[in-house]
């Protein structure tokens, strides 16, 4: 997989704001830091869209459909943070496969084969 260049926004309508309508990758997660400085993050799903923005919004806790994304986006508070990178819609699915893969995100109601990489 290619080196993908991220965006990193600190809310669900900050990173559709800076998305707009591209396709492309996402990841919501916590960031741990100290002093200001990124220390670890916790990715807890990875999705993919042909227009970003869009799915992005569908994220926000009163429109979120995964019961357990929902209780954790309304938990996490200002940890929360979204990264996204813009691919081509030809490529997101695969993109997206070998992130799950590799990170195992624990609110992705999917999960790919991890055994064969």
């Amino acid at each position: 997989m290619k080196i993908l260049s991220w965006n990193e926004a600190r809310s669900l309508k900050g990173a559709a704001i800076r998305a707009g309508r591209a396709s492309g990758i996402y990841l919501i997660g916590a960031i741990r830091e100290k002093l200001g400085i990124p220390m670890s993050y916790e990715w807890v799903y990875v999705g993919r869209s042909n227009r970003l923005s869009r799915r992005l919004i569908e994220h926000l806790p009163e429109n979120e459909a995964n019961p357990y994304l929902q209780s954790w986006i309304r938990d996490i508070g200002e940890d929360l943070v979204v990264r996204f990178a813009v691919v081509p819609d030809t490529e997101t699915a695969g993109v997206e496969k070998a992130l799950v893969r590799a990170l195992t995100p624990q609110h992705n109601r999917i999960m790919f084969n991890t055994e064969k990489q």
